[in-house]
């Protein structure tokens, strides 16, 4: 049986070789299965582990899967804090200065661990909502190939299109990635409406 507990330092390497397994596809232009990472290493994931909010799911001693979020004291310190002004924005988000921001950062699963994917993502998001953040921030792959596989969690959370924005990563090249914001009363909302709210709810973790 899988369960979530927060990341440990030594999980790293597990981080890593999840990431391995999950390389960007080169030969379709969009993916729905598993997504893809990209720009982490070892010493970024310790760093991750030691420093923001990082949930693993274990089943039978195996690390399958991990969510990173950052927290609004390390979000400002990001580069993809910084590099917001290069954003194209639909829509107006003066009021993201003042409040208090996460960013879902990473999310990868091994297969066959849906129900383990809405769990740990459901206690991650909560976890930071509880703590006193306004909205959580993500970006997902867009070009050269878009990964679809968070938008569905995003879209039945509430999150919504806010904006693209262009980067760079060393090998890949340039990424043309979409900005997706999710408000923390839309969440609750959304959550209390669902149907699957209450299967969450039941799984709440003490973190």
């Amino acid at each position: 049986m899988s369960h979530i507990r927060r990341a440990i330092p030594n999980d790293a390497f597990s981080f890593l070789e999840i990431k391995e397994k999950m390389p960007m596809p080169s030969s379709m232009p969009s993916t729905l299965r598993g997504g893809f990472l990209l720009g982490t290493n070892l010493a970024t994931y310790i760093h991750f582990i030691q420093n923001d909010h990082c949930l693993v799911c274990e089943k039978d001693g195996t690390i399958t899967g991990f969510g990173i979020c950052f927290a609004d004291e390390s979000f400002r310190k990001s580069t993809v804090w910084k590099r917001r002004h290069n954003a194209k924005w639909l829509i107006d988000v003066s009021w993201i200065e003042s409040k208090r921001l996460c960013y879902f950062e990473q999310l990868a699963f091994l297969k066959g661990e849906k129900k383990s994917i809405l769990i740990l993502v459901y206690n991650l998001v909560n976890l930071l909502f509880a703590e006193g953040h306004d909205a959580l921030i993500t970006t997902t792959a867009l070009y050269p190939v878009e990964n679809r596989s968070a938008l569905p969690f995003l879209l039945a959370a509430g999150g919504s299109l806010a904006g693209i924005i262009e980067e760079n990563y060393p090998v890949i090249g340039n990424i043309t990635s979409s900005i997706y914001i999710l408000e923390k009363h839309t969440f609750y909302k959304n959550l209390n409406r669902h149907r699957l709210g209450n299967f969450l709810k039941k799984n709440t973790i003490l973190l």
